[in-house]
């Protein structure tokens, strides 16, 4: 296993164009605190991972908006305005939507990242990848 990189930033993915008045204001705001999400239903990617409910103190956790089984079922989830979304800022980085903002969560808890390999007869392009991963 490579030894963990810095850790990554969240961002939160909210619905860019909602029509309630609860999603508008936040879709036009840059920033929001870690806190801040706990006043919305929340969107849970529960095979890839995304942040669960569980992830914020037990007094102050967002409810449960609606699960998703993938990234893409997730990611329209978020942008129908079935609850704001939580993901690593590299995630924002390689998936975009255009029904979705994504902002910067400041006090987040960082992502720590890892990648590993089986120790014993390991995909020799998974041998490679490791070693650019390592550079």
């Amino acid at each position: 296993m490579l030894p963990a990189r810095p850790p990554t930033a969240r961002v939160a993915a909210v619905a860019r164009t909602a029509p309630d008045a609860v999603w508008g204001p936040v879709a036009r705001r840059r920033v929001l605190d870690w806190a801040e999400p706990a006043r919305f239903p929340l969107v849970v990617n529960t095979v890839s991972g995304t942040p669960r409910p569980e992830l914020w103190p037990e007094h102050h956790r967002p409810q449960l908006g609606c699960t998703a089984d993938n990234f893409d079922e997730w990611l329209e989830a978020v942008a129908a305005g079935h609850g704001i979304g939580v993901v690593p800022e590299a995630a924002a980085q390689r998936h975009s939507h255009p029904g979705i903002r994504f902002l910067r969560l400041k006090n987040a808890p960082a992502v720590t990242v890892r990648l590993a390999i089986p120790a014993r007869s390991p995909h020799p392009l998974a041998e490679r990848f490791f070693a650019l991963a390592a550079a």
